[in-house]
């Protein structure tokens, strides 16, 4: 029996058909080296993984909140950490209405720098963490201020008479997996799949976020490496 490779202090093995454990081969460091420096790269996918559809949709609106006069609403709602901020901020990016958007999150900011931005431009805001019975007077000073509306919620509001509606789902284990493996890009077939279904099960289980998978992926990493390292001392 080889050693183990441990991961926040689980034993993980690579598993084979026959049951027995093995160790990574000294071949695989450079590897997971290199897998190590993909992971590490702060930057956003584009497309995020499994959102393509989201982002469609909230595009659109986007767009025709600016080419519709009037008062346009949409509302985002989903669990937390399923990517409802990051698809939000990066259709803001590839608009060509970015500099008329505005975010705001309702729990720790109010509106009043919408005074300071001309009222004849139309204008598209971001109300993350919005919930109706605490921030519906921001409604009508939206309104007022030439301002189209995405409303961002956790549970989907009740009160809420958005003409647009669109439900994050939860991330799947097998969307989990899939989306650190477009991460590491080609490099994802030096991980066995075992290590991809702990890693999509733990988060699932616990409630984790994308980043959170990244990050336990990290230190599996780096757990392999040091015990590569170890027995080649």
């Amino acid at each position: 029996m080889k050693n183990p490779v441990f991961i926040e202090n689980v034993v993980i093995f690579y598993i084979l058909d026959v049951g027995e454990m093995e160790t990574p081969s000294v071949e695989d460091r450079q590897h997971f080296v290199e897998c190590l420096k993909i992971l590490n790269t702060d930057a956003m996918w584009h497309p995020l993984p499994c959102r393509e559809s989201e982002i469609g949709q909230i595009s659109l609106f986007i767009e025709e909140s600016f080419q519709n006069e009037g008062l346009q609403t949409m509302m985002v709602s989903g669990p937390p950490l399923c990517g409802k901020t990051s698809v939000l901020q990066f259709c803001i990016s590839i608009s060509p209405f970015e500099k008329q958007i505005f975010y705001t999150n309702c729990e720790d900011q109010d509106l009043n720098f919408l005074d300071e931005v001309p009222n004849d431009m139309k204008k598209l805001i971001i109300l993350d963490n919005f919930v109706f019975q605490n921030h519906n007077l921001m409604i009508p000073f939206c309104s007022e201020h030439n301002c189209s509306i995405i409303f961002v919620t956790r549970t989907g509001d009740g009160f809420l008479d958005a003409s647009r509606k669109h439900i994050f789902s939860k991330y799947t284990r097998y969307q989990i997996e899939e989306i650190l493996k477009e991460k590491l890009q080609n490099k994802s077939s030096c991980i066995p799949d075992e290590i991809f279904h702990h890693i999509s099960a733990k988060i699932d289980n616990n409630h984790l976020s994308i980043p959170d998978s990244v990050q336990m992926l990290i230190e599996y990493l780096n757990g392999a490496i040091m015990q590569l390292d170890h027995q080649t001392e």
